[in-house]
């Protein structure tokens, strides 16, 4: 009883002093409904499109590179450099993709070389990309082996970003690859590169 006899004192001291303050308690209860109404008026002038089918992106050839890389005489690495087989995959893929896009292939002993490559010689920004064999290859003409596994290594920037998005001054910019991200910093309504059929930023 006496916990409410004093929540009940509580209330009577609260409603004396709104009580005697009558402005600020109608400040309290009419500003919270201002910005209020202040968001709800903005959200109905706000114009929006209703999508109620789903977004198709058409499919795409992937034996070339996207325009604004071709013609660049791109460089492409691979590691290990001491396996004709990994060197074969190299030049298959520069004559996939064409002499013009791919100028010419490298290989590197270890991936320790590959990127003391890329932080040291100033021609390694023809580097397109580097594939790299997870397999320890013993000598020159061993055989891939029944499970291949690799990764690709790219650099740090994407080299077919869009203009106005390789600036700092856009918070969506695709100075790098936002590998630490889900979602795009700010989301614009609709669906997500909708008129990009190769995926849109952040590319290669």
């Amino acid at each position: 009883m006496a916990i409410i006899r004093q929540f009940g004192l509580l209330l009577w001291k609260n409603y004396l002093q709104q009580k005697r303050q009558i402005l600020v308690t109608l400040v309290e209860i009419l500003l919270p409904m201002l910005f209020a109404g202040i968001l709800i008026a903005l959200r109905q002038k706000v114009p929006f499109k209703n999508y109620p089918n789903a977004t198709v992106y058409e499919s795409f050839a992937v034996n070339f590179l996207p325009p604004p890389l071709l013609y660049r005489q791109w460089q492409l690495a691979y590691v290990p450099g001491n396996s004709s087989v990994v060197r074969q995959v190299a030049e298959d893929v520069q004559h996939s993709l064409g002499p013009r896009a791919i100028g010419s292939v490298r290989g590197f002993e270890t991936e320790d070389l590959l990127e003391d490559y890329v932080k040291k010689d100033p021609q390694s920004g023809k580097l397109l990309a580097a594939v790299v064999f997870e397999h320890p290859f013993s000598h020159d003409d061993e055989p891939l082996p029944q499970q291949v596994r690799y990764h690709l290594r790219f650099s740090y920037s994407p080299k077919n970003a869009p203009a106005k998005e390789r600036s700092e001054l856009n918070p969506n910019n695709d100075l790098d690859w936002h590998t630490a991200s889900l979602f795009p910093l700010f989301q614009l309504p609709g669906p997500r590169e909708q008129y990009d059929k190769e995926g849109g930023t952040p590319a290669i």
